[in-house]
């Protein structure tokens, strides 16, 4: 350790977010006696731990949140409808099949009993949402290094120590790849039906293999605002296309009454079903990658 730091000091540390003071020129890094580096400047102070130093050139992480380069948020419903081009991309990637089958499951094996849950998950995905999101807009960070900053860390192959979360979801990626396929082959079913009677050879495997092929194509070429004007379609066609059928379904045998969304708010919720709630629970959005993929 140096001299630098063994001599005492009055270095404070400041609680106050301030994302400017990390990479703008007027803000200078010192070593305080805690071997932690601080930046300081006219915005305030701000410590970073020792095991996360300040990366030298920020302009290497693209995921970072720089100075000058945000635009101020748009004003009104019109000028935010222009600006939802990278949240209907998010959403069109996260919403849609996995609410479909999950949601539809559990109310097929629990029948409205728990409704409650449902709108539960629902709920709480937006406000875990909605806080992260200022997180990353306030600090300038993102949803990975907040977690590794979080306290209890495993060494990486005798390097560098990684927080606990970010080794849960490194384990959970495997599963979630799985869960990919699925909603590929869901998606090749829904084609293989539709396109069956039409195309001839067209079963659901060869349906699923198109379909992939399409999704690489579509990726690999990286044209977003292709992908982007095609996302925002299939949203709102599908938006769309959930209201109507939830209102027709209302002139069948099998609408909703009074007493079964009664029935649904009671709180109930039976153990039986708790694996397909907990499932559920996780495909609205209250799981890490959708969580994560909204603050990116």
């Amino acid at each position: 350790m140096s001299s630098a730091r063994r001599r005492p000091c009055s270095a404070t540390r400041s609680r106050t977010p301030c994302w400017s003071s990390r990479y703008t020129s007027g803000c200078a890094a010192r070593p305080s006696c805690s071997g932690r580096w601080t930046r300081t400047g006219a915005c305030g102070t701000r410590t970073t731990p020792a095991h996360r130093p300040l990366p030298d050139r920020v302009s290497d992480d693209p995921y970072t949140i720089r100075p000058g380069e945000t635009r101020e948020p748009p004003q009104g419903l019109l000028a935010r409808l222009r600006n939802l081009g990278p949240g209907i991309v998010v959403s069109g990637s996260i919403v849609g099949s996995g609410e479909i089958l999950l949601t539809a499951g559990l109310g097929a094996a629990a029948g409205f009993v728990l409704l409650w849950w449902v709108l539960f998950s629902c709920w709480i995905k937006s406000l875990i949402q909605a806080e992260l999101a200022r997180y990353v807009i306030t600090t300038g960070d993102t949803y990975l290094r907040a977690l590794n900053r979080l306290p209890g860390k495993l060494r990486f192959f005798n390097k560098e120590r990684v927080a606990w979360p970010i080794w849960l979801g490194l384990v959970g990626f495997v599963p979630g790849i799985l869960i990919g396929g699925g909603i590929i082959g869901g998606a090749g079913q829904a084609l293989g039906l539709l396109l069956g009677p039409v195309v001839p050879g067209m079963t659901e495997t060869w349906a699923t293999v198109s379909a992939a092929a399409l999704v690489m194509l579509i990726l690999g070429t990286g044209a977003y605002m292709r992908l982007e004007k095609a996302m925002l379609v299939l949203v709102m066609s599908f938006t769309a296309a959930t209201i109507v059928s939830a209102l027709l379904m209302q002139t069948t045998e099998f609408r909703a009454t009074g007493a079964d969304i009664l029935s649904g708010l009671t709180f109930d919720f039976p153990l039986e079903h708790a694996v397909l709630a907990l499932a559920m629970y996780g495909a609205t959005g209250v799981a890490s990658g959708e969580i994560a993929a909204y603050t990116y």
